[in-house]
């Protein structure tokens, strides 16, 4: 998960390095893409490792918060 979390802070500059600087419509949408997929790949990665963790009070406040801000 941290790897792939460091991955896309690396590449996530150097997609938009490409473009020039003042066309603002094509510098944000290939890196707003690849922090996206940074961020699927990290949460993924997670939900592997979670049939290991053990779930506390305060991890199932928390996903009640996510839900409840989700709905």
């Amino acid at each position: 998960m941290f790897v792939a979390l460091a991955a896309g802070a690396v590449v996530a500059p150097l997609v938009a390095v490409s473009y020039r600087a003042f066309d603002l419509d094509r510098f944000f949408v290939p890196k707003e893409l690849t922090l996206h997929a940074t961020g699927l790949v990290a949460a993924l990665a997670a939900l592997v490792g979670l049939r290991r963790m053990r779930i506390a009070a305060w991890d199932a406040a928390l996903l009640a918060w996510l839900a409840l801000s989700l709905a």
